[in-house]
């Protein structure tokens, strides 16, 4: 059965006032697949358009098990785009907001709330952009290597003075990719073997130069470090000494596989992130430009499709509460 409409007005109107009941219902009973209810196609306006004056325009429901979907896991909601980023800014799912939340996730379970995922190859490709076009010109990005690059500070905020006072804690940065530990050990007759802890020897590259801190805790010549080694190093007191003293000391090496590591060039990165996020903001300030000028649609004076009220009615009978 078709509906067509050549004055504006839509090819099918259904209405329903009864509470709790759908106006239009589409149930897909194919037993195999990924089968399809409610089928949209737009040339060159919106596929689907949900509005709703207080509540959800559009609800979307995983209402079962399930172990396969279009080609993704099953979704309460899936969007798709096949456009390449090189000709144009589409997305898969656009959230947008004039004063409010572009997009709110909530979990009442311990798996993720939100996951996002890049499967290029490349570890460079960005998983998650963060960016404004203020005056503050904030960007930070995590790409598929796990990396963080944030062009803002890193910063805690703690209780001060156990009251309701807050105080900020700035992270100590480096130009290069250092671990570090620290321990204490004992010089006996100005002498003293420390093996450095396996577990953090296996995530540095110990066989290029580390470098140790010492501190002594009591009276002597001082300690100095005589040898290192990939397990450990020796320490023992200047001059000869032959102290029996307690010292602390701090280690730093660099991470394996980041040796080489040291204030990257990361300008070409940001020159693109910045173009992309700019396209993005222009083609949203076109689409909300559009969508203002358009005129209120008519009530449509289509034919009126009744609903049917079935069992499975009643999955749609308690959208999501109003956040």
């Amino acid at each position: 059965m078709n509906g067509t409409a050549d004055n504006g007005l839509g090819g099918y109107f259904a209405n329903n006032s009864s509470s709790g009941y759908p106006a239009v219902e589409a149930v897909a009973n194919a037993t195999s697949g990924a089968s399809v209810a409610v089928y949209a196609n737009s040339s060159s306006g919106y596929g689907v358009e949900g509005m709703s004056s207080s509540n959800t325009g559009v609800y979307g429901v995983l209402s079962g098990p399930s172990s396969t979907g279009r080609d993704i896991g099953p979704s309460g909601v899936w969007g798709d785009t096949s456009a390449s980023h090189t000709t144009n800014d589409s997305a898969g799912v656009s959230g947008s907001a004039d004063d409010n939340t572009a997009g709110a996730f909530w979990n009442n379970s311990d798996v993720a709330t939100l996951t996002a995922s890049n499967l290029s190859t490349d570890p460079s490709a960005v998983v998650f952009d963060a960016y404004s076009d203020s005056d503050a010109g904030g960007d930070c990005s995590i790409n598929a290597a796990g990396i963080i690059n944030c062009n803002g500070v890193n910063i805690n905020v703690r209780t001060g003075d156990g009251s309701d006072r807050r105080v900020t804690l700035h992270s100590v940065q480096s130009p290069e990719n250092w671990f570090e530990d620290f321990g204490s050990g004992t010089l006996v007759n100005g002498a003293a073997t420390v093996a450095l802890d396996p577990t953090f020897a296996s995530t540095v590259n110990t066989t290029t130069d580390y470098h140790v801190f010492l501190t002594p805790k009591g009276d002597c010549k001082g300690p100095y470090v005589a040898n290192e080694t990939a397990g450990g190093f020796q320490v023992r007191e200047l001059g000869g000494g032959r102290s029996s003293v307690a010292f602390d000391y701090r280690i730093v090496a660099k991470r394996a596989g980041y040796e080489n590591a040291r204030l990257e060039d990361v300008t070409e990165r940001y020159q693109k992130m910045r173009e992309q996020e700019r396209v993005r903001q222009e083609r949203m300030q076109q689409r909300r430009a559009a969508r203002s000028a358009a005129a209120p649609a008519a009530p449509p004076t289509a034919k009126v499709v009744a609903p049917s009220v079935t069992p499975a009615a009643s999955a749609l009978s308690s959208p999501p509460p109003h956040r």
